[in-house]
């Protein structure tokens, strides 16, 4: 991995840990709340990387949402909040079975009834990794995930087998990151790049390094 790349394997590896703990794999239809994020992306690339065969994904930028579909658009299909229930829409393209798993990465400041809504496009015995959490407490119907045989999984982080997995998968090919826009900043002007302003409209494609 190149230093910018490694620079965001804090994201990538947290993703890669919500995406081992959903046992994502071939054949498999994931819907990732918050895809434009830098998590959502991170997901989306590593579900792509793990065989996944469709990623339903929402989130609030429409421009962003195309830069995401536009991954691999025989795979990928987005929806923007807002314009609806996203778990019916997953629903609805699934056949009325549902997502094989949810990514709940939507961030700490997301409204909870988004996340409440996303969980309901989860199919019978389906898994909902949260690895972004929410503003509020998540209200949860207990009967819902006994009748379903939902699993409900709070996922943070990554071991540091699983973060030389993701070397490895960058070093075989295996996982294409060319799609991320890195930003150096030199050290005297670290406070510019936290103000975020520098990637704001890459959302989760974009990132920054500080390099001395």
């Amino acid at each position: 991995m190149t230093f910018e790349e490694a620079g965001r394997l804090g994201y990538i590896g947290t993703s890669y840990g919500a995406l081992r703990r959903a046992a994502a794999g071939p054949g498999q239809v994931a819907l990732i709340d918050g895809i434009t994020g830098t998590l959502g992306v991170a997901s989306t690339l590593l579900a792509l990387s793990s065989g996944v065969s469709r990623v339903l994904g929402t989130g609030r930028n429409e421009e962003l949402l195309k830069r995401v579909r536009e991954l691999a658009p025989d795979r990928i299909e987005v929806m923007r909040l807002g314009e609806g229930s996203s778990g019916e829409w997953a629903k609805s393209r699934t056949g009325g079975e549902g997502a094989d798993f949810v990514i709940s990465a939507l961030g700490a400041k997301a409204p909870v009834e988004t996340m409440l809504d996303s969980m309901l496009g989860v199919r019978r015995g389906g898994r909902v990794i949260n690895v972004g959490g929410v503003g509020d407490r998540l209200p949860v119907d207990v009967k819902w995930l006994m009748d379903e045989q939902v699993q409900l999984i709070g996922s943070n982080w990554f071991s540091t087998a699983q973060g030389q997995e993701v070397a490895d998968m960058v070093a075989t090919g295996a996982l294409d990151l060319s799609c991320l826009i890195t930003k150096s900043f030199p050290l005297s002007k670290v406070n510019e790049a936290i103000s975020g302003r520098a990637t704001d409209c890459d959302g989760g494609f974009g990132n920054y390094v500080v390099i001395p």
